[in-house]
């Protein structure tokens, strides 16, 4: 088994402060205005499954100060998708999930399913920031979570994530609202074939002993390119 991490721009937050997003007089991004009318060709119903998701079609306001965790998940999971869990893969169920320019502040972990797409506007990337109030649940340990442990074993369960077929890209993970001494990580993830991470800065505590960390990698084989 082999994988292909791809991860450009890779950046923590440093005593100097934080990243700034990409200057521009407009946001404006093609993938926001084209009409979506692709179909997921092996669905039941192809006609009327959902490939393109944006979040805010799904109620996330990406202000900055609502809770946007339940918006974003659902956003994700819709459509009889194939969780972590179900124990089997399927090409019938893929989905791109758009995030427009904005500060979406999450509570919980965003659980990642098989066969996704999370995309931000790259003109001006959105930012994923977790709240004060940020809680791990259990067998889940990071903002993007897409690998949950079993919560009987406290192990990876490897029978029943799929982590096949999923891309992340465009996005400024923010974990500077969470307490230094917390354990809280942007993205746990487990490799596999046709994965990539790219195009994603992290923002994190620079205090003395913090505890954030970026990405937690493991299982397959990956590459940094």
């Amino acid at each position: 088994m082999r994988s292909f991490i791809t991860l450009l721009a890779l950046v923590g937050l440093s005593t100097a402060g934080p990243v700034q997003q990409r200057q521009s007089s407009s946001c404006s991004f093609w993938m926001e205005d084209i009409k979506h009318q692709g179909v997921a060709s092996f669905n039941a119903n192809p006609s009327g499954y959902q490939v393109f998701r944006n979040v805010k079609d799904f109620g996330a306001k990406g202000d900055g100060s609502t809770d946007d965790t339940a918006a974003i998940q659902t956003a994700m999971s819709s459509g009889d998708r194939c969780a972590p869990g179900s124990r089997n893969s399927t090409t019938t169920t893929p989905a791109v999930v758009y995030f427009p320019a904005g500060t979406y502040l999450i509570s919980a972990p965003i659980v990642d399913y098989y066969y996704t797409q999370m995309i931000g506007n790259p003109v001006c990337l959105p930012t994923l920031k977790a709240s004060s109030s940020f809680k791990i649940a259990p067998g889940q340990l990071a903002m993007i979570e897409d690998d949950p442990y079993s919560i009987t074993t406290g192990n990876a369960d490897w029978a029943s994530v799929n982590i096949f077929n999923r891309q992340i890209r465009n996005f400024i993970i923010d974990t500077t609202a969470v307490a230094a001494s917390s354990a809280v990580t942007g993205i746990h993830w487990a490799t596999a074939q046709a994965t990539s991470l790219q195009n994603i800065v992290f923002q994190m505590s620079s205090a003395g002993g913090t505890q954030h960390q970026g990405i937690f990698m493991e299982s397959g084989k990956w590459r940094l390119s």
